[in-house]
């Protein structure tokens, strides 16, 4: 939560947000977890057709380079990218569970999973 207070911040620092700003920083960060959330069964299906570890890989390389790339975007195309990070960031999620779930022996998932 830090983390996206920070954001938050840069993002109203950045483009000269005033008070208003968080009309449309509260609906950006609620639609970014909800494709956060909307990406998980996209990764299951993902993982299905290429496997585990490239869905791990091939979500995740591009939600860091969306992350890298925000500084440098204007405005109007940083929300988009912001979003799009979103879909992507959280999609290694369950693929990394599955696949620990799979290597791991039972009795010592729960260790593994905190």
């Amino acid at each position: 939560f830090v983390i996206t207070a920070l954001f938050a911040h840069w993002l109203s620092t950045r483009f000269g947000g005033g008070p208003g700003y968080a009309a449309v920083l509260g609906p950006l960060f609620f639609v970014n977890q909800v494709l956060a959330a909307a990406s998980f069964p996209v990764a299951a299906w993902l993982s299905k057709r290429i496997g585990l570890v490239n869905t791990m890989v091939y979500t995740h390389l591009p939600s860091n380079v969306c992350l890298v790339l925000i500084p440098f975007v204007s405005e109007r195309n940083v929300y988009c990218v912001i979003l799009l990070r979103g879909f992507l960031s959280q999609m290694d999620v369950p693929a990394r569970e599955s696949y620990m779930t799979g290597i791991v022996p039972r009795d010592e998932r729960v260790a593994c999973s905190r």
